[in-house]
């Protein structure tokens, strides 16, 4: 099993979290709530899968798809207050020192970032190229991420722990997973700032795909129309981004030492506590590759 962390909006969740929380974890003068929030929620997601074999995707600062298209995610920092733009900046601290310090000191290997393009397209790259032996989870709560759902892979949104899988997808938008590009293209995402087609939602996009609505219609029409900008916008939705590239993974080298240590530094004291280490030494001891080496082994003999 392989866990793909969206390891940029897990840092949002846990900023927002500690905004809207009864105060801000701090340690010696240090903010670290969203430092805090990352480790629980890694320890959770382990206690959940019992696999500490885990990816840690991340957004590059620069963008190509802004580049290509300038409003991209542009309304995300417009409509915050300067208070809210500050407390972010802050935060910003922490997400930096979560990839370059604490989980690569801690001992995870799997760490990617690469310029130009976002976590969505590492996780999307990693996905697709894990083979069809591997289930694979991401642990994200976006929607984007609903066109790679298949029978070996589900997405877990940690904050609500509720599951998705393509089953589930199929249910509930009666399409297929792969066809989530074009319904998000033709539709809009809110989020990211991409338009679509005025006017037309998620479920009209639906029922334009399955030819469901009057060919005579206004938004048939309008539709038609916007064919030109509806491929130009599939560019900016499908996962991953043309140029990604594959990522090579490696094993964990984590070592009780220094996890203690990074607890230690940011004053974790609940990690530990008796039960709380408990749980991550049994995270520090796993080891997927050599496991998934000896059932091989023991299939092998089985086949002979």
């Amino acid at each position: 099993m392989l866990i793909l962390f969206d390891s940029n909006q897990l840092c949002y969740a846990g900023h927002f979290a500690s905004q809207n929380g009864p105060q801000q974890l701090s340690y010696k003068g240090m903010n670290t709530s969203v430092i805090f929030y990352f480790l629980k929620t890694v320890l959770g997601v382990y206690k959940k899968y019992g696999t500490s074999n885990m990816v840690f995707c991340w957004d590059s600062k620069k963008s190509n798809r802004k580049v290509l298209f300038p409003p991209y995610k542009e309304k995300r920092r417009e409509n915050m207050t300067e208070e809210e733009r500050r407390l972010l900046d802050e935060a910003f601290v922490q997400f930096m020192a979560l990839r370059m310090v604490v989980l690569p000191s801690m001992g995870f290997a799997n760490i990617f970032r690469k310029t130009g393009y976002e976590s969505d397209d590492i996780i999307a790259s990693v996905a697709l190229h894990a083979g069809d032996e591997e289930e694979v989870v991401i642990v994200s709560s976006d929607h984007d991420f609903y066109q790679l759902l298949g029978p070996g892979t589900t997405i877990y949104d940690p904050k609500k722990g509720v599951e998705r899988d393509h089953h589930w997808f199929r249910r509930e938008f009666a399409v297929g997973p792969a066809e989530w590009s074009t319904v998000l293209a033709v539709a809009g995402c809110s989020t990211d700032n991409v338009p679509g087609v005025p006017g037309v939602g998620v479920k009209t996009a639906i029922k334009y795909l399955h030819g469901e609505l009057d060919g005579k219609s206004k938004v048939v029409g309008k539709i038609r129309e916007s064919l030109e900008d509806i491929d130009f916008y599939y560019q900016l939705v499908n996962l991953p981004l043309e140029g990604t590239g594959t990522f090579e993974l490696r094993e964990n080298y984590l070592g009780e030492k220094r996890v203690w240590e990074n607890f230690e530094y940011y004053g974790f004291h609940s990690f530990m506590r008796e039960e709380g280490w408990a749980e991550w030494q049994s995270l520090i001891n796993d080891r997927p590759l050599e496991k998934k080496m000896r059932r091989r082994k023991r299939l092998a003999k089985r086949d002979i």
